[in-house]
C-alpha cells in the first residue's frame, strides 16, 4: 500500500476497559438453565431431543453443546445434534457437518449423533409473508431446542435481530427458509420474525432455546433459557438490549485509517462486526 501522507509526530497507545461480566462455569450455567426451564418435565425418558447448533463462532459453543447433551442424557433422553445454519456450508449436508466439526462439535466430542440434512418440511405460513420450514431431523424428534447467541445484526436493526427467532426461520428452515425470508429484504426480518416465532411455537416441537450473550471480550457473559412462547417477544428483545450494552466499541467517532487484525464469516456475516466498526 503506497500513498503520500505525513506520518504523525507522535503515536499513543489507547487502552479500553469494558464490562467484564462473564460466566465462570459454562457447563454449570447450561445445567442451571435447563433445570430451571421446565423442559425436563416435558421430556420423558427415551424421548429424542434435537439440539440445534448454528455456524457462527460462538464462544464456548462446544462446551455449551456438550453440557446440553450430557444433561439431557442424564435425564434419560436421547439427544442428537442438528445443524441449524440456513444455507451456510455451501448449502450441503457435508459442508454443514464440516462446519460443526470445525467448532469442535463432533460425534466423538458430543457423545451423540450428528444428523445433518438440507431437507425440510413446511410448518406454516405467516399471513402476508413467507412459508416457514423445519429441518426434517428436527421435526422427527420428540423435542427440539436451539443453542442461540443473541446479538445485534450487521444488516438490519429492530427489536429482534440475531437470536432464537431468526434461528428458527433461517437456521431450522435451512436453504429454503433463507431464500424465502431474504426474498422480502431486510425489512422482512423486522416485520416477520415475531409472528414467525408464534408459528414455530404453535406448530412445531421447538420447546425453547438456550440463549447466550457475549461480552466485549467475546466470552460468555450470560446463559438463560427462553421458552418457545418467549422467543420473538419482549423477553428476547430485552436480552438483545443487554447484548448491545456489553458490546465493544471504538474509542473514536472518526478515524482516517483502521487496520484490522482478523476478518472472517466466523466472526460476522460481513467479515467484521459493523456494529462495532
Amino acid at each position: 500500500m503506497r500513498f503520500k501522507a505525513d506520518l504523525p509526530d507522535m503515536l499513543l497507545e489507547v487502552h479500553q476497559t469494558f464490562v467484564a461480566q462473564r460466566v465462570a462455569d459454562v457447563s454449570a450455567a447450561v445445567c442451571a438453565a435447563l433445570e430451571g426451564s421446565g423442559l425436563l418435565a416435558l421430556v420423558q425418558p427415551g424421548e429424542t431431543v434435537a439440539v440445534g447448533v448454528g455456524s457462527r463462532g460462538i464462544a464456548n459453543i462446544a462446551a455449551i453443546a456438550h453440557a446440553t447433551v450430557d444433561r439431557l442424557k442424564a435425564h434419560g433422553a436421547q439427544p442428537f445434534i442438528v445443524a441449524v445454519m440456513g444455507s451456510h456450508g455451501g448449502a450441503t449436508s457435508a459442508g454443514q457437518t464440516e462446519l460443526l466439526e470445525s467448532m469442535g462439535v463432533t460425534e466423538a466430542t458430543m457423545g451423540c449423533e450428528l444428523r445433518v440434512t438440507m431437507d425440510v418440511q413446511a410448518v406454516g405460513r405467516i399471513p402476508g409473508g413467507p412459508e416457514l420450514h423445519q429441518d426434517i431431523h428436527s421435526a422427527a424428534a420428540n423435542h427440539t431446542i436451539l443453542l442461540s447467541r443473541i446479538k445485534p445484526h450487521t444488516d438490519f436493526h429492530g427489536k429482534l435481530e440475531s437470536g432464537p427467532a431468526k434461528m428458527e426461520v433461517i437456521g431450522l428452515g435451512k436453504q429454503r427458509g433463507a431464500e424465502m425470508m431474504h426474498a422480502y429484504g431486510t425489512s422482512g426480518f423486522q416485520r416477520f420474525l415475531a409472528p414467525a416465532a408464534r408459528v414455530y411455537a404453535a406448530n412445531t416441537n421447538v420447546r425453547g432455546a438456550i440463549a447466550i450473550i457475549e461480552n466485549a471480550h467475546e466470552d460468555t457473559a450470560e446463559i438463560v433459557w427462553l421458552a418457545a412462547k418467549e422467543i420473538g417477544t419482549e423477553t428476547e428483545e430485552l436480552l438483545l438490549r443487554k447484548a448491545k450494552s456489553l458490546m465493544a466499541s471504538l474509542p473514536f467517532a472518526a478515524m482516517d485509517v483502521l487496520v484490522m487484525r482478523e476478518l472472517g464469516k466466523n466472526i460476522s456475516g460481513t467479515g467484521m462486526d459493523t456494529n462495532v466498526i
